[in-house]
């Protein structure tokens, strides 16, 4: 990384294509943010028609950070 702080790829995505809606066919580009007691993580979503942008959240509590 740039900054220098060590990453460590997930065994399985966090976020990936499910259901018949928006994100069906790829989801990608996810900014992350604190919010309060809240992890924001913005995403590109694409059914293969046409791209929206989606916002997931969790509680901090259940993120791994180094």
């Amino acid at each position: 990384s740039r900054d220098g702080l060590p990453w460590q790829r997930a065994a399985e995505p966090i976020l990936s294509p499910q259901g018949n809606a928006w994100e069906t066919r790829a989801t990608l580009s996810a900014p992350l943010a604190v919010a309060g007691d809240e992890l924001w993580m913005w995403y590109t979503g694409t059914d293969g028609v046409g791209s929206s942008i989606g916002l997931a959240k969790a509680p901090v509590d259940r993120a791994v950070f180094p």
